[in-house]
């Protein structure tokens, strides 16, 4: 695989993606949301503010220069 200059990649083995192939898709959903509720319980408002900017599009800069009630 060729490395990008810029952002990440990830890279699994065959048994990896054969294990997560297994698990059923409720099992997976449902770690998804335990994962979500617990970021969202610990996570500092800041980096809210910047997910909810980019759910709706917008750049950091842009998330940074709206009110607080707007997000």
């Amino acid at each position: 695989m060729k490395r990008q200059s810029e952002g990440f990649y990830y890279s699994f083995s065959r048994e990896k993606l054969a294990w997560w192939k297994a698990i059923p898709p409720e099992q997976k959903l449902a770690w998804l949301e335990e994962a979500n509720l617990f970021l969202q319980k610990v996570m500092p408002e800041k980096n809210k503010k910047i997910m909810q900017a980019f759910r709706k599009g917008q750049t950091i800069q842009e998330a940074n220069s709206e009110p607080e009630d707007n997000i």
